[in-house]
């Protein structure tokens, strides 16, 4: 089902929130679907999270679509599971978070983040290596809840 803004855009909800989320008014802000009076993004609005927990509790669009907002795109997670999901940046040389090609030293630099400290996993030569060296700290560093 779609959701509307007053301003004839679209946003995806599923089909037994609709009567909850017509209701308000939603702004298209920052890529989200918002309401209007208080600004609250509609995945918290269909999740039942306020204010309270806005700091304490992600939620991540899985298809990274943030107006696709039915239940089976959306999962609650932590800030750093959160930050795995995120697209990389358009200056990113290597197609891989995390990997990025060091002038200075004509190699790929690895490196990952974890628990607010970065590691360093080491340059490489061969864009492939550098890019399994990142999956397996990936694999060791992060697993989100519900992945197999």
């Amino acid at each position: 089902v779609e959701g509307r803004f007053h301003i004839g855009e679209t946003f995806l909800i599923d089909f037994e929130y609709f009567e909850k989320v017509s209701k308000y008014f939603w702004t298209y802000s920052k890529g989200y679907a918002r309401r209007s009076h208080n600004r609250q993004p509609v995945h918290r609005f269909v999740l039942g999270l306020g204010e309270a927990e806005r700091y304490k509790i992600e939620v991540d669009h899985i298809n990274r679509n943030r107006l696709d907002n039915r239940k089976s795109n959306l999962r609650i997670v932590t800030r750093q599971e959160n930050m795995l999901n995120k697209s990389d940046y358009k200056n990113n040389t290597s197609g891989v978070k995390g990997v990025k090609w060091n002038k200075k030293l004509e190699k790929w630099q690895v490196q990952i983040s974890h628990n607010k400290k970065r590691i360093h996993l080491g340059v490489f030569t061969d864009l492939e290596e550098a890019k399994q060296v990142r999956k397996k700290a990936e694999e060791k560093y992060f697993k989100i809840k519900g992945d197999k």
